[in-house]
This record gives C-alpha cells, structure tokens and sequence, in this order.
C-alpha cells in the first residue's frame, strides 16, 4: 500500500538516510535477539526423508523501513528458485517505492540461512527458471546490474553460510547475534566461492576475510558488538 502524502523520491539525502539507518538498526538489533531465543530454545525438529517444502520471502513495510524475511526452517532456510526470485523482487520493491529508505533482512528459526537447496537450485536451471528474467528483479548479491541503490540492514543469528553469508557481505549495515556462526565453505569442497564474495570481501579487512574466503574457516560465539569482517579477526 502507498503512503497518500508520498516522499521526496529518487536521490537520499544524507540526512534522510541517516534517519533511516537508525531506525532500520534498531529493528535489526530487535530481530536478531528474537532468532538468538528461537536457537536456544530446544533441538530442531527431525526432518523428513522427502523434500522441504517450498520456501517463502516475508515482506512487511513499517513506515520507510521494508522487513524482508527468509521463511523455511524446515530446511535451515536454504533457498530454492522461488525464494531468491522473491527476495529480488523485494529488493526492487525497496529500490523503486519512494517512500521506503531502508529494509532489513532477517532469517526465521533457528538459522539465518544455511545458502542453497542444491536439488531445488538444479531442477530449476533445467527447467529454465533460473537464472531469473523477470524485469522487476535486482539480484541480491549484487553479481550483475540492476544494482541495489538503496540501504540493506541484516540481522544473523545461527547459520549464516554460503549465500547467507554472501548475503550478509552484501548488505550495508550488519548486526550479529551472539549465537551466530559464519561460513563460507565451498573451498573445503574445492570449490571457489560465488563471486559476490571475494567483491564483497574487498570492501572490508583482508585480514579478516582470508580466513573464511581462502580456508573455509568457521567463525561462532562472536559478542554482538564485534560486527561484520571484524568477527573473525584473530
């Protein structure tokens, strides 16, 4: 729904955007509290043998702040073609409504989200649904443009691995929970890592970055205050 009186659209002046980062941090700080009480609060569910149900992207506006939930706990919150189709088009949404200066992004249950559903993720380039077409889409990693001009706060708690983790490089302002563990583990595989994150990795410490990128090291038990690359600085 659009606000009657609309905002000052296109560019964010820096006082408007200060503003927002406030107001966005503040509910990041509240969501990642919430997942760090979802971990602790008792051994996840047995899986079944069968696939995961299809996942789902939360999208709730309050005022000029766009919250964007991951929604499949079933399956630590690995992301099939709808989800990452759904999230991109939320980053759109937040891109091109005026009124909205900032979203925050957060995972439901126990993990932020533990990257893809690999099965999902190959039936749907068979299938030709990925890599996505539609024209309302900006890819949330930022590998190709239409690039996201607008802020992204993200709050983590458990598992953040992979594309979560390559989410959590993407986003502008990053708030961790205590219970929170980083990986990016593809090289353990011998496999390099996508490519939003060694381009992500280049905005922040090399210090900090080389040990997850190049040893697929896992970083957990981080105080919230130590944020972004910093976490796992030695």
């Amino acid at each position: 729904m659009i606000d009657a009186h609309r905002a000052a659209p296109a560019c964010i002046a820096r006082r408007d955007f200060m503003i927002a980062g406030a107001g966005a941090t503040t509910l990041a700080a509240g969501l990642a509290a919430a997942g760090t009480a979802l971990a602790q609060a008792g051994p996840a569910p047995a899986t079944s043998s069968g696939p995961a149900k299809p996942g789902n992207i939360l999208v709730e506006r309050r005022g000029s702040v766009l919250l964007i939930g991951i929604e499949r706990p079933e399956a630590q919150n690995r992301f099939d073609a709808p989800m990452l189709i759904g999230l991109g088009k939320a980053y759109y949404r937040l891109d091109h409504q005026d009124e909205l200066r900032a979203a925050v992004l957060y995972g439901v249950g126990r993990d932020f989200s533990l990257g893809i559903d690999r099965a999902a993720f190959a039936a749907a380039q068979a299938s030709g649904q990925l890599p996505p077409k539609d024209p309302d889409y900006i890819n949330p990693v930022g590998l190709r443009p239409p690039y996201r001009s607008k802020p992204v706060v993200i709050a983590v708690h458990g598992g953040t691995k992979y594309l979560g983790h390559e989410l959590f490089l993407a986003s502008d302002i990053r708030v961790a929970a205590d219970d929170t563990v980083f990986s990016q583990g593809e090289v353990a595989r011998g496999v390099f890592p996508g490519a939003a994150v060694p381009r992500s990795a280049s905005r922040v410490r090399p210090a900090g970055a080389t040990p997850c990128v190049t040893c697929s090291l896992a970083t957990n038990g981080v105080p919230r205050r130590r944020i972004a690359w910093a976490l796992s600085r030695r």
